[in-house]
């Protein structure tokens, strides 16, 4: 990972539980609502919310600025305090 000579930086996101629609398939395979489904999840996050893509989409935005040009080769957690993976 890194800045090259081609002038590439390599950067990854690693989002958490976020709010889109895999949580209905994640519920009606748990045989939940998508109200339960969200808040279970919730429960387990430590800011006590899900995310959502709009804020994946900020960080990812963030990473394209040239100002931190030299933030290469990380990876931003965004996962709400959590580094607990659902099964």
């Amino acid at each position: 990972m890194g800045t090259r000579p081609e002038n590439i930086t390599v950067n990854a996101v690693a989002p958490g539980v976020i709010d889109t629609r895999q949580l209905e398939v994640s519920a009606a395979d748990a045989n939940l609502t998508l109200t339960d489904i969200h808040n279970q999840c919730a429960h387990d996050i430590p800011v006590g919310r899900i995310g959502r893509p709009d804020k994946i989409a900020s960080a990812v935005a963030l990473l394209t600025r040239k100002e931190i040009s030299a933030y290469v080769g990380q990876s931003i957690q965004i996962n709400g305090g959590t580094t607990r993976c659902r099964a």
